[in-house]
């Protein structure tokens, strides 16, 4: 997907709809966006093709590509980075404007990314095989990618709910939802990787009621690296949502007065995926 990119990184997404993102922050520090639409993989064995090939090989892939990137670092500084990294590009992608807040998440991606060397050119794969891991369906991606690579301990206090627990808990939150017509707003104090919102959109998908268009969704968290995983899994899967840094008991989110460096929207929020 997309060729090479020199340093930075390239950042890609994909909705649910098939309409193909990529976000590309070249040398001179401006993010580049372009929508396009790709033909369709196919994967095969004996030349038929296999429904669903290829999804645990991609996420194994990036924890490899993880295990492999951390020399000097350790693997939850890599994680850490690659969705910070990608939260920054998506979200500036989207400003027309530069204004100070443009450019102090452009300084903090270059900051990130810079010592990452040569090996910025795998964090941009990662992010491919990311995309083409969520192209197969919804679900809680970077949370078992973070799971499963054994980020998630005592020492760091932070697991992320399976996705077949969240799935079951929006079944059961929306099986009164009578009105299909009716838009959703759903409002998750706490989000963690976004699971609980993907877990909603995937309910609401399986009723036959178009997510993209009929849920808005506030979501806020204290972890800064929680809220680039819900933010960049909300953008990648074109749901309409703002992403929110903060304390939600002491500080709830407020359109009017809340700081504008925390507060991230998707593309979808902005109106940039039709």
């Amino acid at each position: 997907m997309g060729g090479m990119v020199p340093p930075g990184v390239a950042a890609g997404g994909r909705t649910i709809e098939g309409m193909s993102t990529i976000f590309i922050m070249p040398n001179d520090g401006a993010v580049k966006m372009r929508i396009f639409r790709e033909p369709e993989r196919k994967s095969s064995v004996n030349g038929k093709k296999q429904k669903g090939h290829g999804v645990m090989n991609r996420k194994k892939d990036i924890i490899k590509s993880i295990q492999e990137i951390s020399g000097s670092r350790s693997p939850y500084d890599v994680f850490q980075d690659w969705v910070k990294c990608m939260a920054l590009a998506i979200q500036n992608s989207c400003y027309f404007f530069h204004d100070n807040i443009w450019k102090k998440r452009e300084d903090e991606y270059l900051k990130t990314i810079a010592p990452y060397g040569k090996d910025v050119y795998k964090i941009q794969d990662m992010t491919c095989m990311l995309v083409e891991t969520m192209e197969e369906g919804l679900g809680d991606i970077l949370g078992e990618i973070y799971m499963e690579s054994k980020l998630g301990n005592k020492s760091t206090g932070q697991f992320f709910t399976p996705f077949s627990v969240s799935y079951m808990c929006a079944k059961i939150n929306l099986a009164n939802l009578k009105d299909t017509n009716k838009q959703i707003s759903l409002h998750e104090p706490t989000c963690g990787s976004g699971g609980m919102i993907l877990a909603s959109a995937k309910a609401l998908k399986d009723e036959g009621i178009n997510y993209q268009r009929k849920m808005s969704v506030t979501a806020q968290d204290l972890d800064w690296k929680a809220v680039y995983m819900c933010y960049v899994q909300c953008s990648f899967y074109g749901v309409r949502a703002v992403v929110v840094q903060g304390d939600t008991l002491s500080e709830p989110f407020t359109e009017q007065h809340y700081p504008p460096e925390r507060v991230f929207y998707t593309p979808a929020k902005m109106g940039l995926l039709i």
